[in-house]
């Protein structure tokens, strides 16, 4: 593992996941605003039916934790791994990382020496 691998996994990582939290916003305000117009429109028609805004709110936060499982989808599939004990190296550890040419998780050397 060298450290361009350890930049280019971050740049794949941020480009994935901000596209999805941009989808993400999108979708997200328009279910929010468009259930204002729905709870709007069931009061003055259908009373009895106001319940519905809630429902459709629900999706909201449905939609939500769909959302954050999906970022931590691309994290697990888009950041680093350590060769030696396979552990996940998380973003803000990749500057020690470099540092120190260990993993955090193991201690192992894991970025080959330039020198």
């Amino acid at each position: 593992m060298t450290i361009n691998d350890l930049n280019d996994s971050l740049v794949k990582l941020k480009k994935k996941t901000d596209f999805a939290s941009v989808k993400y916003a999108i979708v997200l305000l328009s279910i929010v605003f468009s259930n204002f117009s729905l709870f709007t429109w069931l009061k003055e028609t259908h009373p009895d039916y106001i319940w519905m805004s809630g429902v459709y709110l629900g999706f909201a936060f449905i939609y939500t934790f769909w959302f954050l499982h999906i970022i931590k989808k691309y994290r697990k599939l888009y950041l680093p791994k350590c060769p030696e004990c396979n552990g996940t190296i998380l973003p803000q550890a990749i500057p020690v990382v470099i540092a120190t040419a260990n993993c955090t998780m193991c201690g192992k050397e894991i970025i080959d020496k330039i020198f």
